[in-house]
């Protein structure tokens, strides 16, 4: 009797023990588990395909472009421009620009800043002959005061000796000389006027 008794205990714990392994509990989270499993595959072509699809573009239409009219070249400027500075142009050989000058053989310079008629003198007939400036003046009648002169003017220089060795050239450059120390005089150069006096008596 007694190993029926342990038989029947030993089969009741196994009818217990598989119960339990067969449960509902036990056994759903493993077919969720795999159902879930199966349904990914399923969703994951669903994704591939969308990426797939190319995104239709829509056409463009191409808009009408407008030309722009022809701008026309502007009108070359006309006139002088404000404040310029006073151009000559220069005095060809031979030519004459007052009466008795002689004016073969004479070249041009263009002044610049800081030019005066005694150091353009100097510069063409050499610093001793600095004070025969006043040939310069009379063979430009645009310099109507040897302290003025402006840049970028263009003018005329005779040629020194070939003025000396002409007496009517010769007086007329004795008497802007003389002319030009009296107005030195009253602008107080003595200095000045002294030289263009003593140059003045040698010819």
């Amino acid at each position: 009797m007694k190993k029926i008794f342990v038989l029947i205990i030993i089969v009741l714990c196994i009818t217990v023990v598989i119960g339990c392994r067969g449960g509902p509990n036990t056994r759903t989270p493993a077919s969720t588990a795999t159902s879930a499993q199966q349904q990914q595959p399923a969703q994951q072509p669903e994704q591939q395909s969308v990426q797939q699809q190319p995104a239709q573009q829509q056409p463009v239409q191409e808009q009408p472009t407008q030309q722009q009219p022809a701008q026309q070249p502007p009108p070359p400027a006309t006139g002088t421009p404000p404040n310029a500075a006073p151009v000559t142009q220069p005095q060809s050989p031979g030519s004459i620009t007052q009466q008795g000058l002689v004016m073969n053989g004479a070249t041009s310079v263009t002044v610049v800043s800081g030019d005066t008629l005694s150091r353009i003198a100097g510069r063409v007939y050499g610093q001793s002959n600095m004070y025969y400036f006043p040939l310069i003046k009379l063979a430009n009648q645009v310099i109507t005061d040897p302290d003025r002169i402006y840049p970028g003017t263009v003018l005329s220089i005779p040629n020194l000796q070939a003025n000396l060795n002409d007496a009517g050239a010769r007086a007329l450059i004795r008497a802007d000389m003389l002319n030009t120390a009296g107005l030195y005089d009253r602008r107080n150069w003595p200095v000045g006027a002294s030289e263009l006096r003593r140059l003045a008596n040698t010819l």
